[in-house]
């Protein structure tokens, strides 16, 4: 007899509803994600890349001269190719007195210190005692004693590192490796201090498994940034914004649809109908998340436009328009609040679109609506998909390292290849020459050859280096070889952490659904797809979709079909005549 199915009864209560975001690992862990995952990144990398050798290739450090009429002009000039530097820039540069300097005497105190030696310190300290300057020449003093004694490098080129050497932390294998021994001192080989585990594991680990939304999040927050003036840093910030989410928009649609498919349905959909569904949804995925940025524009225009105004009628801005008319700007502010907090809902964008096959309009009002709706049941979800996802990428990341290195401590093992001669080691160090350099696989596999690589020294030193002399008696078949091993360690690099990038997309699709239960009070089980996206069913009869299904979803739910009658069996007979009472039924033909 079929089962009927009836809504809410499949499903578990509320309370442990959310448990279902632990199967995010299995949906995750498909080598179709990854792959899509890894595509993302490399796309991300080189659009970026691209927009930075534009931007900051023709954009010099300002120095103090003559061209400068004012102090105040030049440190706006260096605040904001600082800032240009840090998004863009492609190599090391050092602090000196302008990033510090408050004052043009400041400045020339600091100056003097770099390059006059112990005779020019000894003067300033005589200055900052007895003369008219003596405040400038004694901040100058700190100034340098405190950041220009040994300048440390400023940050650089956080939007354009690549995915093989962008920082991501320490190694998980070294991590589990350093737990289990101690130094000469007693002390495990961790990479945090007594007492702040915590610290790291949300400073180091939790942003990982967050990168893509704090990548979308990065030029946002550079955008308002007070420092980021002027029309170079505007366009370049605005072109990056649209470059993540195109990027996003197709290989997040992707990786959301197929987890989609296999969160409601069970099934697998091939990597071409991924492909294919978010080469058709690419405008939606797309704009959806562009909307609330084009209405903060808006927004802010309309503020410009007043600023100016306000800012040059003098007494009639400052009594008639800045002071009756302020709470309009508090209401233009509070709107702005509303729809930047609102972004947070930015990863459930995708799955919206993902999973109800609609336009941007309806996946940019079901994120905010979730958000705002139920804030707190989404942040639970997430702190719960954070919690789990931190460990599973330790993990991943852990039997990552752990291939690459037992494969390479395997030929290493063959007798006779080492050599105190450059020109005779044969010691497969070399072949990881050109290895990743992120999450500190280079060091992992080269840091065991003693003869020919320098550490930098320190209890937990941050890489490996070959010796120069080494380097140079590597051959061009040496060079060769190095080169393609770092190919293929590259891409399963990218392999491991694409893995973070589609537990974070097939998180987000969880969330979603979890989200459009508790909001819509919608089946979990209920997906779009269009006809020819699954393969038929093998039985005769399709199942029957559930009372609840939406036109244009399917459901999980199915209903076994009646049996169908025997074909000899003969029509029923009409029903007969009412008789009146008393009468005896007549016989049955």
């Amino acid at each position: 007899m079929a089962e009927e199915h009836v809504a809410g009864e499949s499903e578990p209560k509320w309370l442990w509803r959310w448990l279902k975001l632990f199967t995010a690992f299995r949906v995750a862990l498909d080598l179709k994600k990854l792959l899509l995952a890894a595509g993302g990144l490399v796309a991300t990398f080189f659009g970026w890349a691209v927009l930075g050798w534009v931007f900051y290739s023709t954009a010099e450090m300002p120095t103090f001269g003559a061209h400068y009429s004012t102090w105040q002009e030049f440190r706006r000039d260096r605040d904001r190719w600082n800032l240009l530097h840090e998004m863009a820039g492609n190599a090391a540069v050092n602090y000196d007195a302008g990033d510090f300097a408050a004052t043009k005497a400041e400045f020339e105190f600091l100056e003097e210190l770099r390059t006059g030696g112990v005779k020019a310190q000894e003067k300033i300290a005589a200055l900052a005692k007895n003369d008219a300057d003596a405040a400038d020449a004694a901040a100058a003093l700190i100034t340098y004693n405190r950041h220009l004694r040994h300048p440390n490098t400023k940050p650089f080129g956080k939007l354009r590192a690549s995915p093989w050497t962008e920082d991501r932390g320490p190694n998980q294998y070294l991590l589990v490796s350093g737990m289990l021994r101690k130094d000469p001192e007693g002390r495990r080989v961790v990479p945090w201090e007594r007492g702040q585990f915590l610290r790291w594991l949300l400073n180091e680990q939790v942003p990982y498994l967050v990168e893509p939304l704090a990548k979308f999040m990065a030029p946002i927050a550079y955008f308002f940034n007070s420092d980021a003036g002027g029309f170079r840093i505007r366009l370049y910030l605005v072109l990056v914004i649209l470059w993540m989410l195109a990027v996003w928009g197709f290989f997040g649609g992707a990786i959301c649809r197929i987890a989609a498919v296999q969160i409601a349905r069970n099934e697998k959909i091939s990597l071409g109908e991924a492909i294919g569904f978010a080469r058709d949804k690419f405008l939606n995925l797309f704009t959806a998340p562009l909307f609330p940025l084009i209405f903060l524009g808006v927004i802010t225009l309309f503020l410009i436009i007043f600023g100016l105004i306000t800012g040059f009628t003098y007494w009639f801005g400052d009594i008639v328009l800045a002071g009756p008319l302020w709470p309009v700007v508090l209401v233009l502010g509070l709107i702005m609040a509303v729809v930047v907090v609102g972004l947070i809902g930015w990863p459930l964008m995708n799955p919206t679109i993902s999973a109800e096959g609609s336009d941007n309009f309806d996946a940019l009002s079901r994120s905010y609506s979730y958000v705002y709706q139920a804030f707190w049941h989404y942040l639970w979800y997430w702190a719960v998909a954070l919690g789990y996802g931190v460990a599973l990428v330790f993990f991943i990341g852990f039997m990552g390292s752990l291939v690459v290195y037992l494969g390479k401590w395997g030929l290493s093992q063959a007798p006779g290849l080492q050599s105190v001669s450059e020109e005779r080691d044969r010691d497969p160090a070399y072949l990881f020459y050109y290895t990743p350099t992120s999450f500190q696989w280079r060091e992992l596999l080269i840091r065991d050859n003693r003869q020919h690589v320098e550490p930098p020294g320190g209890l937990h030193p941050d890489s490996y280096e070959f010796s120069d002399e080494y380097v140079k008696h590597m051959t061009v078949p040496n060079k060769i070889g190095a080169i393609l091993v770092g190919v293929w360690v590259g891409l399963f690099f990218l392999l491991i952490v694409g893995f973070g990038y589609s537990y974070f997309w097939t998180a987000s699709t969880l969330i979603y659904f979890l989200m459009r239960r508790h909001v819509d009070d919608t089946e979990l089980d209920e997906v779009y797809f269009e006809e020819g996206d699954l393969e038929p069913p093998s039985s005769p009869a399709p199942p029957a979709p559930s009372p609840a299904a939406k036109i244009g979803t399917t459901s999980l739910n199915v209903v076994e079909s009646p049996a169908p009658a025997p074909a000899s069996l003969p029509e029923p007979a009409p029903s007969a005549p009412t008789t009146p009472p008393g009468t005896p039924p007549s016989a049955t033909p």
